[in-house]
């Protein structure tokens, strides 16, 4: 295994099929469950694939603890 293996993305994803409904997040009045975080985390890497953004490149971000960051 690498550190690959472990990193948030593996953690998202196998929870998210092994426990789809159970909180992942709670975030103010945002709550969402494994499954909903996992589709939300989908489609921001499509948005950036779509963008030419992919695999090896780098992006940088600026965000406060919460949803968006595990996403």
């Amino acid at each position: 295994m690498t550190a690959r293996d472990f990193g948030v993305d593996t953690l998202v994803r196998t929870n998210a099929v092994l426990h789809a409904a159970r909180p992942a997040v709670v975030d103010g009045a945002l709550r969402l469950t494994w499954a909903e975080l996992d589709a939300r985390a989908d489609r921001l890497a499509d948005h950036l694939l779509d963008r030419g953004i992919g695999p090896g490149d780098r992006v940088a971000l600026l965000l406060v603890d919460g949803a968006a960051f595990l996403e």
